[in-house]
C-alpha cells in the first residue's frame, strides 16, 4: 500500500488508525472542522469526517415525535460507545472520544416542538 507524506513530514499508510488519528483534533462547538492534512504526526493526510446533518427542531412537515426520537436515538447509538467499539470490525474508523462527546452534546439540543428529544 502506498504511503503519503503528512504535514508533519511522516509517510503514513491509509489505515483505520491513521484516519482516527486525523480526527483527533480539537473540535469547535459548531463541529465545523477540516481534518485533511491534520498536524497529528500519526494522521493520514487525506481524511475527512462523514457528516450527519439534522435540524435542531424536528417538528416540521409531517414528522412525528416517534420519528424524531428514532432519528436522534439512531445517531446517538452511531456516535456512542457501543457502535464505536465495533467500528473497526465493520471497516470504519472509530471516532475519537472528543468527537463522540461533541456529538452527544449536540444531540441533547435537538428538540421536537421545543422539547428536547433526548431525556
Amino acid at each position: 500500500m502506498a504511503k503519503v507524506m503528512n504535514s508533519a513530514g511522516f509517510y503514513i499508510e491509509p489505515t483505520l488508525d491513521s484516519f482516527t488519528a486525523a480526527a483527533a483534533a480539537e473540535m469547535p462547538a459548531d463541529t465545523r472542522i477540516m481534518i485533511t492534512n491534520s498536524p497529528n504526526p500519526a494522521a493520514y493526510p487525506i481524511t475527512s469526517f462523514t457528516w450527519i446533518i439534522m435540524y435542531k427542531e424536528l417538528a416540521y412537515g409531517k414528522h412525528s415525535s416517534e420519528a424524531a426520537k428514532a432519528a436522534v436515538e439512531t445517531v446517538k447509538w452511531l456516535t456512542g460507545d457501543e457502535a464505536q467499539a465495533i467500528a473497526t470490525s465493520v471497516h470504519y474508523a472509530a471516532l475519537p472520544q472528543n468527537a463522540s462527546l461533541q456529538a452527544a452534546t449536540l444531540l441533547k439540543g435537538i428538540t421536537y416542538e421545543g422539547t428536547p428529544v433526548l431525556k
